[in-house]
C-alpha cells in the first residue's frame, strides 16, 4: 500500500476570485483540476492543500450553521488523507487536546494527579488520561514568564513533565 499522507484545509471565502488572485500573487500554486466556480485548491506544501470554498457552498455542508466573522474568529474544516482508517483515527485522537491554564501550583498538582492516574505522562505538562485524551496542564502565567526571559523559561519548561511554577518563576528572574 502506498504511503499517502495529505492534509486539506477548507476555508470559507466571500470572494473566490479575489482570494485566488491574492494567493497566486504571493506564490502559491493553484490546482486547476480541483478548482471550479465554487472552490479553488492551493498547494501550500508538497502534501498540504487549502481549499478556498465560497461561503454558500461551505454552508451547504453545514445545514443550520452560520459561518463566523473572519475578522474575529477562524473557521475551517480539515481533512486528512492517510494510508488507513486506523491512522486517521490515531492522528485525530492526538490532535484533539485540552489545556488547563491553572492559577496555582495546587491546581496544577490536583489536575495532574487526577488526569495522569492510569494514563501516560509526557513532557511540558502534557499527559494522556486513561481514555487516551491529551491534556496540557500549565500555569496561566506562562506567557508572562516567557516574556521576561524566554530562553531560561523554555529550558526549564522543556526539562519538566509536571510543571513547577516555582521553577519557571525562578528561571524568569535569571540574569
Amino acid at each position: 500500500m502506498p504511503n499517502v499522507q495529505q492534509a486539506f484545509y477548507n476555508l470559507p471565502v466571500r470572494d473566490l476570485d479575489r482570494a485566488k488572485d491574492f494567493f497566486a500573487h504571493i506564490g502559491f500554486e493553484l490546482f486547476p483540476q480541483y478548482t471550479s466556480e465554487w472552490a479553488a485548491c492551493l498547494n501550500i506544501r508538497d502534501t498540504t492543500f487549502v481549499m478556498q470554498v465560497t461561503e454558500d457552498f461551505f454552508k451547504s455542508g453545514l445545514p443550520g450553521k452560520q459561518i463566523v466573522d473572519n475578522n474575529q474568529n477562524v473557521e475551517s474544516i480539515s481533512a486528512l488523507a492517510l494510508d488507513s482508517r486506523e491512522e486517521v483515527d490515531r492522528r485525530t485522537e492526538l490532535a484533539t487536546s485540552f489545556e488547563i491554564a491553572s492559577e496555582s501550583q495546587e491546581e496544577i498538582d490536583y489536575f495532574w494527579q487526577k488526569l495522569a492516574e492510569g494514563g501516560q505522562i509526557q513532557q511540558c505538562g502534557w499527559l494522556q488520561d486513561r481514555f487516551g485524551l491529551s491534556w496540557q496542564v500549565t500555569p496561566a502565567e506562562l506567557p508572562q514568564l516567557m516574556e521576561k526571559n524566554p530562553k531560561a523559561v523554555m529550558d526549564a519548561y522543556l526539562a519538566m513533565t509536571k510543571v513547577d511554577i516555582g521553577q519557571l518563576r525562578a528561571a524568569a528572574q535569571q540574569g
